[in-house]
């Protein structure tokens, strides 16, 4: 995490949970008490939500744990074996993407790159520009391949792509490389993949819906269906 911890945290008792106290640290060893929750009304399980504010730590591990207390006083483990959970603070933002190439092709362009070196890699996002110096417009996020295809782009045109990565704490890499491309004129004629009812079908009453599969390289304008009795 890089910013805050929406923590959740569920205390039971066989009778009634009065309060709950969230502590942190940064040892394991020595807790503070950050926030205590009390309670007026009687239950026997609570789910206390918390944001955690990351604000004052500085990147390594956090520690958090929760303290119960019953309506008679008596507490859940405080000691040193009680349950906690570690968490990461990380904002050190990865490596920008490297190795990368933009190819033009018939109706779409093709962005590419190679998988970086860091354990923690999350998603890819791409940005792109009619003029080298920009201004760069993000155009696709959460991109969990090592490839991007462009189908908005127009023919004629000649486009720039940056390519940046965001870790799991949400820490986005700087821009990579510029690369450019241009649409390759489309020439592929579309074709017809499939048609049902096959031939040689009794067509009738209850059977009288045609389907078509059709399919493009790039996209399909229409589609065209006839018939002829001879």
């Amino acid at each position: 995490y890089s910013e805050s911890i929406s923590l959740s945290i569920v205390a039971t008792d066989e009778h009634n949970v009065s309060s709950i106290v969230l502590q942190t640290s940064t040892d394991a060893r020595n807790w503070t008490d950050l926030f205590t929750q009390s309670y007026l009304t009687v239950s026997k399980s609570r789910n206390l939500r918390y944001e955690l504010s990351l604000a004052d730590y500085g990147e390594g591990s956090v520690y958090v744990r929760a303290i119960a207390t019953d309506g008679a006083g008596n507490e859940s483990d405080s000691g040193v074996n009680a349950p906690y959970v570690q968490y990461i603070v990380d904002r050190t933002a990865p490596a920008a993407p490297e190795n990368v190439k933009a190819a033009g092709h018939s109706g779409y362009i093709e962005v590419s790159w190679t998988q970086g070196s860091e354990s923690d890699l999350s998603r890819y996002s791409v940005y792109r520009a009619l003029d080298e110096n920009g201004p760069y417009v993000h155009v696709a996020s959460g991109i969990a391949a090592t490839n991007y295809i462009d189908r908005n782009a127009a023919q004629g045109t000649v486009y720039y792509y940056k390519v940046t990565v965001n870790d799991v704490a949400g820490n986005e890499s700087g821009f990579s490389s510029v690369v450019s491309a241009e649409v390759v004129e489309d020439t592929e004629n579309p074709q017809i993949y499939s048609v049902y009812p096959e031939s040689g079908a009794t067509l009738g009453v209850g059977f009288r819906n045609v389907s078509v599969l059709a399919i493009d390289n790039n996209s399909l304008d229409e589609v065209e269906i006839a018939y002829s009795a001879d």
